[in-house]
């Protein structure tokens, strides 16, 4: 496994002569917006303001930029910590209310919004909860019956499955036909096709984790033995004292067996059908791209995996809240994007995505960069 970092670019779009001038597709992508109707607080280790209202107010601004006459994008990408974890001290009516207008500030762009799992949707929510309030994205788009459902499977009412009004019906059929969830009872992780040549693969960075499982069940014994192997701190979120092992706290988590086996599958037909690979997740793969700490449990695993197929071009990430940047030894682009509830009032964090043939423009917007991601 090569993890020897590249120079890092941050550089405008390049201008080559003979380029291609118009991207093959466009996405939008917002990181850790942590939406809570209260009052501004320091975040867990007492050194940034989180800026909980404004929050919403930069989603909004988003999504009118995203919706001008000028831009053409086709998806948002979400990375996950929609609303925040203090949304539950008023009980899960204040999650349900903030899940509900966040959901519909995204819905006013009329394309499919793809939701990552964070650690905050999983201080809010079990992972049954989070599938009845529709974050789970690759089984709502697989739904055949989506356009006109307003109940899941389970017959609990919703308002959250918005992804049936980011999906104009006429291109539903083949829209669904792009998408490759896991077989599981709750799919978490799933392929998406954005355009030919190209495949988005959405991983669930707290497959292993100490949240959002039961305590009996083997998934969440599983978890706890892991980090606690690692961690013998009081506070499972201290990283005090563990040295190289600092991302062995709670708020991260790991990509378990089945989703490895997955994700091989997938880099191998990837492979065969000569698609490039952009993988998205809550929690960063690399231990150089923004803070050590925020680190996926077991992340030799997947980018030692990743490094077998050359297929894969980026990682974009968000949980750490800074922004970041690296190349990897085997010329992955490795993007964490900005938290937004850490952005404050006057600037934003998001990003629009531009994808060519030969490249990846990230058109950053206020604290963040933008970067020309060649491949």
């Amino acid at each position: 496994m090569e993890l020897l970092d590249s120079t890092q670019t941050k550089e405008k779009p390049a201008t080559t002569s003979g380029r291609q001038s118009n991207p093959l597709f466009s996405f939008g992508v917002i990181a850790d917006v942590q939406y809570a109707d209260i009052e501004d607080r320091p975040n867990f280790s007492k050194t940034k303001i989180r800026h909980y209202r404004n929050a919403l107010e930069l989603v909004r601004d988003a999504v009118r930029a995203w919706n001008q006459p000028n831009e053409r994008i086709e998806h948002i990408v979400q990375l996950g910590d929609l609303l925040d974890g203090f949304n539950t001290e008023k009980g899960q009516a204040e999650s349900d209310a903030s899940c509900h207008l966040l959901f519909t500030e995204l819905a006013k762009c009329d394309v499919p919004v793809h939701h990552l799992i964070g650690n905050h949707e999983l201080y809010n929510y079990n992972r049954r909860e989070l599938y009845e309030r529709g974050f789970l994205t690759g089984y709502e788009l697989s739904k055949n019956n989506i356009i006109n459902r307003t109940e899941n499977p389970n017959g609990v009412s919703t308002d959250a499955l918005h992804v049936s009004r980011c999906i104009k019906e006429a291109s539903f059929k083949s829209f669904c036909k792009s998408l490759s969830a896991c077989p599981e009872r709750y799919p978490s992780y799933y392929r998406f096709s954005p355009h030919e040549g190209f495949r988005f693969l959405f991983l669930d960075t707290y497959d292993l984790s100490v949240l959002g499982y039961d305590t009996d069940s083997e998934r969440y014994k599983k978890s706890v033995a892991l980090l606690r192997t690692w961690n013998q701190n009081e506070q499972w979120n201290s990283p005090d004292g563990l040295g190289d092992k600092a991302r062995y706290v709670a708020f991260n988590g790991g990509v378990g067996k089945d989703q490895l086996k997955w994700l091989r599958a997938q880099l191998v037909d990837a492979a065969a059908q000569n698609d490039k690979v952009i993988i998205f997740g809550h929690i960063s793969i690399h231990p150089n791209d923004s803070d050590p700490v925020c680190l996926l449990w077991n992340y030799e695993d997947v980018i030692e995996l990743l490094h077998q197929f050359s297929s894969v071009v980026a990682v974009m990430c968000g949980h750490a809240h800074a922004s970041g940047y690296v190349r990897d030894a085997k010329g992955i682009h490795h993007v964490v994007m900005p938290g937004i509830v850490e952005v404050p009032a006057g600037q934003n964090g998001y990003a629009t995505v531009d994808v060519y043939a030969d490249r990846i423009h990230v058109r950053s917007t206020g604290i963040m960069e933008s970067l020309n991601l060649e491949f």
